[in-house]
């Protein structure tokens, strides 16, 4: 979880990550069926998330997926990482 508190804080550009905050939405996030967290890891070291929702809708004639939050650590980035996590999502 820190590792994603950690790219969580660099993605932030207009406001402050709490960690308690943080802490507490990642446990909601979790547990809920609607959300979907993929961790990318290289060498037991985390280094991109993804955050995405699902949910129903009149106009598609059912579910409907879109992603609210992608990062990979600047250093990893370039390596397919990132299109990786895109392809779990979508599966």
């Amino acid at each position: 979880m820190n590792g994603v508190l950690d790219l969580a804080t660099g993605f932030a550009t207009s406001f402050v990550v709490h960690e308690e905050s943080f802490r507490t939405s990642y446990s909601q996030l979790i547990d809920s069926p609607n959300a979907y967290i993929a961790i990318a890891e290289h060498d037991g070291q985390i280094v991109g998330y993804i955050l995405g929702f699902e949910h129903l809708t009149f106009y598609a004639n059912g579910r409907v997926a879109w992603v609210e939050e992608i990062m990979v650590h600047e250093s990893f980035r370039r390596q397919g990482i990132g299109e990786e996590l895109m392809f779990e999502f979508e599966a």
